[in-house]
């Protein structure tokens, strides 16, 4: 049976855009682009004490349920004997709102939902044949070990992937490549 692991901030959840959205709100960096923001602010210059705050708020990861369109595509998988996963770096004090909140989602294999440190270990422990991520260092520690799609964000857009690995602009253009 085919498996396919699927990361969730940036790929099936827009956690910077509610993020960047709260920062608006609390009057942090308002002039700012979304993109400058988290490249020159958020990872780099913002207090650390309000960085884990923000990390660890659960209402940031709740903010909608996945969109219909991802969750269609994620019973795509499901209908066709895929064996689905979601490996996310999110921290402690929001697992419990991620399980929630694909519970209430209502995708399939909700309860599959791991919170590694790694990605990698998930992905060689379950031998998982495909990870659909946005992160190029998760992409570095994982591609030795599956095939990658790597969807298209700011952050990633000068990184040079490896052969393993296949750029995609969203989720939603996996079918092309498995129907």
């Amino acid at each position: 049976m085919p498996s396919i692991a699927f990361d969730l901030d940036g790929c099936l959840y827009p956690w910077t855009q509610y993020c960047y959205e709260y920062c608006k709100e609390i009057g942090y960096n308002t002039t700012r682009s979304i993109e400058d923001f988290f490249e020159n602010v958020f990872d780099q210059k913002m207090n650390k004490i309000l960085k884990k705050n923000i990390l660890e708020d659960p209402i940031l990861y709740y903010k909608a349920l996945i969109s219909n369109e991802y969750k269609d595509l994620l019973w795509k998988f499901n209908k066709a004997g895929w064996d689905i996963y979601y490996i996310t770096i999110r921290p402690a004090p929001v697992w419990f709102t991620t399980r929630m909140w694909l519970k209430n989602s209502k995708v399939p294999q909700y309860d599959n939902v791991y919170f590694p440190e790694k990605k990698s270990t998930i992905i060689r422990q379950y031998n998982i044949d495909y990870l659909v991520e946005d992160r190029q260092h998760i992409v570095e520690d994982c591609k030795s070990f599956c095939e990658i799609f790597l969807v298209n964000s700011y952050w990633n857009r000068l990184y040079i992937e490896p052969d393993n690995c296949t750029r995609i602009n969203s989720v939603l253009d996996l079918p092309e490549y498995f129907w």
